[in-house]
């Protein structure tokens, strides 16, 4: 009984620990301290997962919440430009309908889930070859950084 509240309470932590790191987030300007603290709250959300024994969706969310969107959005950084534009103040509606065409779409696949079959267990002998996989993504978003226009290696400005 004891051991269940504190992994409980260790799961409210960490999931409030998630909401301060969206929020942070959300007020940062700088990119890079944008996919940050992206990664981080992924990083909490899947060791709250860990902690209530949902392991197969804390190893989903680490590798792609804190493994892949980081350097997708660092690739991001990359090919942005250095100066931000001035944008158009026009309506939303034409955003507004296609979040609503999202959102219609996934309540109308959700169903779906609930009768699918559950995925096979991922052995042990994964583990290395994913991790190997997540340190030649970073090594590639090292490389891409370090060479482009921003970079210390690239031609840019000095």
């Amino acid at each position: 009984m004891a051991e269940t509240l504190i992994t409980h309470a260790l799961a409210l932590l960490l999931a409030l620990a998630a909401v301060g790191a969206a929020l942070i987030a959300l007020s940062v300007r700088a990119l890079f301290a944008t996919c940050m603290a992206l990664a981080a709250v992924s990083a909490c959300v899947a060791v709250a997962l860990m902690a209530l024994d949902a392991g197969e969706g804390a190893l989903a969310l680490a590798l792609f919440g804190a493994g892949l969107a980081p350097v997708l959005m660092l690739a991001g950084v990359l090919l942005s430009a250095r100066a931000a534009k001035a944008m158009k103040q026009g309506p939303i509606w034409f955003s507004a309908a296609a979040a609503g065409a999202v959102g219609a779409a996934i309540l109308w696949a959700a169903p779906e889930l609930a009768r699918a079959p559950a995925a096979p267990a991922l052995s042990g002998a994964a583990a290395p070859w994913l991790a190997l996989l997540l340190f030649v993504a970073a090594l590639g978003v090292v490389a891409l950084l370090g060479f482009g226009e921003r970079g210390p290696f690239g031609g840019g400005e000095p």
